[in-house]
């Protein structure tokens, strides 16, 4: 799904459906180009407990070559019914991106994962508030 929110382009990726994961894996590969910063949103159904859950996303500069771990990940673990999100910059040329996961051998966890890509604002904020100073028109 693509929206334009504010003037930025924002993509919504699902990464993994709400299933028991049972075992260490990753999604398909995920084309960024054209992005700025992602955001990897877990929404927890059942986890396991203790360190439980990880999920981070790895990259690469194309769709099917080696995708590492670059240090976006989230331990999901015993955080049943919550969200959970990070952050991450897209700002080399491995523009490719997949989610990882890992449960640790601690059981099946049924988490929906989702990934979130912004690009760049394309326009000035059109208003601001009273007494806000700006110091430039695109942000």
């Amino acid at each position: 799904m693509d929206y334009k929110v504010n003037t930025s382009q924002v993509k919504i990726v699902r990464g993994l459906s709400p299933i028991a994961l049972a075992a260490a894996g990753s999604g398909t590969a995920i084309d960024a180009t054209g992005y700025e910063w992602g955001m990897l949103l877990a929404i927890g159904g059942s986890t396991p407990t203790g360190t439980g859950l990880v999920l981070g996303v790895e990259r690469s500069a194309t769709s099917n070559g080696t995708f590492a771990q670059f240090g976006a990940s989230i331990p999901h673990g015993n955080t049943n019914n919550t969200v959970t999100s990070r952050s991450f910059a897209i700002d080399t040329s491995a523009v490719w991106h997949k989610i990882s996961y890992d449960n640790n051998n601690l059981g099946s966890a049924i988490t929906g994962v989702a990934l979130l890509l912004f690009s760049g604002r394309n326009e000035p904020v059109p208003t601001q508030a009273t007494g806000t100073t700006g110091y430039s028109d695109v942000l």
